[in-house]
């Protein structure tokens, strides 16, 4: 499940510099999103399901920045806060599909991945910045190809107003 980001995002995004360097790999416009929960190898059919009928939290607002930094050794993202009560709404609809994992909720959009921790050394990191309400939110299922994973969109849930 994830958070799409808004145009205006998308397009501060594309023009931040990409440099090119040995071990990195910089996501496509495609992928940006933030994940509200990750479920590797869940049935689809039984993941729409156990969202249907949900009453999402109204009034989420997220907002990205203020610059892309580490999110660890090896990944390079934009952080997004304000999301986090519908990730735990998210998570309890969820939670009898898989056991969650054990680590506090960190919105982000990837940016890039390191093979080594070398790669995200001293990559330019300007201001970014958005604010926007939160409607909805997708269920996506990852196919993961060589060049990185594609995103198909299985299903819209609609969280109100922002």
């Amino acid at each position: 499940m994830a958070v799409e980001p808004p145009p205006a995002l998308v397009d501060q995004l594309l023009s931040l510099e990409r440099p090119s360097r040995a071990g990195l790999r910089w996501t496509r416009p495609e992928q940006w999103h933030v994940t509200l929960r990750f479920l590797a190898a869940v049935d689809p059919d039984a993941l729409l399901s156990a969202l249907s009928g949900v009453t999402w939290p109204e009034g989420v607002w997220a907002e990205a920045g203020p610059a892309p930094a580490a999110l660890s050794r090896q990944i390079w993202v934009l952080p997004v806060r304000g999301i986090e009560r519908l990730a735990d709404a998210v998570l309890a609809a969820t939670r009898a599909l898989d056991e969650p994992e054990h680590r506090v909720f960190r919105g982000h959009l990837t940016l890039a991945r390191a093979r080594h921790p070398r790669a995200l050394a001293d990559l330019p990191a300007p201001a970014v910045s958005a604010r926007w309400p939160v409607r909805e939110f997708v269920a996506v299922r990852s196919e993961l190809l060589p060049r990185g994973a594609v995103h198909h969109v299985i299903g819209r849930f609609w969280v109100g107003p922002g």
